[in-house]
């Protein structure tokens, strides 16, 4: 007698899309795609920058300004994603190789340099919108960079020791330490928890401590043990 029909097992369910990992091949097309947009992006924004400049009768001005303040704007935005995606990936095939302190680092100079670039470009671009000379424009860039040296001495000091640190690996996370420093009362002893770009924190009897990475980096160091086994957080985004 055959079975009932209710009581018959139903065909298998089709697994479900979408939710499983995606192939290697296509994060890298995605990848190519959204570089190559950020860039033609950037080159639009050129392209009206340049378009701008031929208007000269004094009827296309508001037209050229419009031109020359959104190639700007485009060239800004499709320059800095395209730094930080590049960047980006530079420190992920880095840290493929067990280079990931490497890869923090040239992530952040390759960052600064893109963000510089298109600081000045930017800068000049605007400064030929307000018809402003080169020599002014020199002469401000100047005043302003030394006036925001000044300013962000100590952290900018910070951050290029915290580089550095990050570069030469002179310990790592999870390393037990001995820093001899003046300048921070030392000696004392701690294991390494985090390296950031301004601070290193460190675990020691007395609790938490984080040191600005500019007295690290001038202190004498006497590595214990290196852990590396230790999960620390190397980078800061």
């Amino acid at each position: 007698m055959s079975e009932p029909s209710a009581l018959r097992p139903g065909p298998a369910p089709d697994p479900p899309r979408g939710h499983g990992p995606r192939p290697a091949a296509g994060r890298a097309r995605n990848w190519s795609l959204r570089v190559v947009t950020a860039a033609l992006l950037a080159a639009a924004g050129l392209s009206m920058v340049s378009l701008g400049g031929t208007l000269t009768g004094v009827q296309d001005v508001p037209v050229r300004k419009v031109l020359l303040l959104g190639g700007t704007a485009l060239f800004a935005v499709g320059c800095v994603i395209t730094t930080r995606m590049l960047a980006s990936d530079v420190e992920r095939r880095l840290a493929q190789h067990g280079l990931r302190s490497s890869g923090v680092a040239v992530r952040i100079a390759l960052n600064a340099t893109g963000y510089l670039i298109v600081v000045v470009v930017a800068a000049s671009l605007l400064a030929s919108l307000l018809s402003i000379s080169l020599q002014q424009f020199v002469l401000g860039a100047s005043l302003t960079g030394v006036v925001l040296g000044i300013a962000a001495q100590q952290t900018l000091g910070n951050v290029f020791a915290g580089a550095v640190i990050l570069l030469v690996q002179p310990f790592r996370v999870g390393s037990e330490i001995v820093v001899r420093s003046a300048a921070i009362n030392g000696p004392f002893f701690g294991r390494v928890r985090s390296l950031g770009l301004t601070y290193t924190t460190l675990v020691t009897d007395d609790g938490v401590m984080m040191v600005p990475n500019s007295a690290m980096l001038a202190a004498a160091i006497t590595v214990e043990r290196i852990d590396d086994s230790a999960d620390g957080e190397e980078t800061v985004r």
